[in-house]
């Protein structure tokens, strides 16, 4: 049986469904390439100029493809003319850059075109990973003394190892770690000592590779003394005294 019922606040569980259905652009990208990951719609880029120096340039523009370098598209001009310069999408998806630079003397670099690669992926990913407890049941046979942590969690790109567990004596915390950077296995024993309170929340954490986070955590706290070991008088069986002994 599971000690608490779990926690299911909207604030803290998305619909995996949902993940990157904003932007019409996932995933495009050609092969053998890879895309600097972004948790936000705003990024800088860094970009180099030469053999040139930034006061014999006239003109520095930020081209854009969202299909792989099929089309392009002028972005925005870079005013100041300086690394880094500040972009801005306005949905999650997968973007191709590019520069092209005018000089004073009226050179200029070839303008993109179909089936140019970009100088750099950027993939933007807002959207937090779904996760969620499922069941926290107490151990038994070879695994007494334990809790059953279950966990359900889902994203398009997890981080490596993006599981972390808290507890906590309070709802609003503070929160003391568990264990971190777990593989999302689905389950983790835990083996409870002495020294956890005899109640506590249980909360689970979860990032996905872009950094975006999000977590779940039970409404209810859980009794750890049902973690102890019991034990409980079932009879009395009366025994044979002979005749002058006691």
């Amino acid at each position: 049986r599971s000690p608490a019922r779990m926690a299911s606040s909207s604030r803290s569980v998305d619909d995996v469904r949902s993940d990157f259905q904003r932007g019409s652009n996932i995933n495009r990208i050609p092969d053998g390439q890879y895309a600097k990951l972004s948790s936000s719609r705003k990024f800088e880029l860094d970009y180099l100029v030469e053999p040139i120096q930034p006061d014999d340039i006239s003109r520095l523009e930020i081209w854009v493809t969202e299909d792989a370098g099929q089309s392009w598209r002028l972005d925005s001009v870079d005013q100041d003319r300086q690394s880094p310069v500040e972009m801005k999408v306005d949905d999650d998806g997968v973007y191709g850059y590019r520069i092209r630079i005018q000089t004073n003397d009226g050179l200029e670099s070839l303008q993109p075109a179909r089936g140019d690669s970009a100088d750099v992926w950027v993939e933007v990913d807002t959207t937090r990973p779904s996760v969620e407890l499922v069941s926290i049941p107490y151990g038994r046979r070879t695994d007494a003394g334990k809790l059953i942590i279950n966990w359900r969690a889902t994203d398009r790109r997890l981080a490596a190892k993006p599981i972390t567990i808290y507890y906590a004596v309070a709802l609003d915390g503070p929160w003391e770690v568990v264990v971190e950077k777990l593989e999302n296995s689905g389950q983790f024993k835990w083996p409870v000592t002495r020294r956890i309170p005899r109640k506590v929340y249980i909360r689970i954490e979860c990032v996905d590779a872009a950094g975006n986070r999000n977590f779940h955590q039970t409404d209810q706290m859980i009794d750890l003394s049902g973690l102890n070991p019991r034990g409980m008088i079932r009879g009395v069986r009366p025994l044979d005294v002979r005749p002058g002994t006691q």
